[in-house]
């Protein structure tokens, strides 16, 4: 449903020009629900585009992770081959003392 302002102008003109009082409450019922719908439209269509950035948000962060915990796994068996040649070495020249 799409708002338009024109239509709700005169609509609340009609309702405004008009007299018998049920009729009235009708139309002022009608242009109440309307804009309710209207707002709340308004309100999913902002917590949609949130959803939209808070998701991209989350995805992106999930990447960073990602890429943080293989440059771990990287460091840390690069540093598992030195220490392993370390004690090696410590080893080798225990020996030869």
């Amino acid at each position: 449903m799409i708002y338009e302002k024109d239509k709700i102008r005169r609509l609340i003109e009609y309702k405004n020009n008009y007299t018998q009082g049920q009729l009235k409450n009708d139309l002022e019922w009608i242009i109440e629900k309307y804009n309710a719908y209207y707002v709340d439209n308004k309100e999913y269509e902002y917590k949609r585009k949130e959803f939209k950035n808070i998701t991209i948000k989350y995805y992106n962060k999930c990447d960073e992770k990602l890429r943080i915990e293989q440059e771990f796994n990287t460091v840390r068996n690069k540093y598992n081959a030195l220490k392993e040649e370390y004690q090696q070495c410590c080893k080798k020249i225990k020996s030869m003392i």
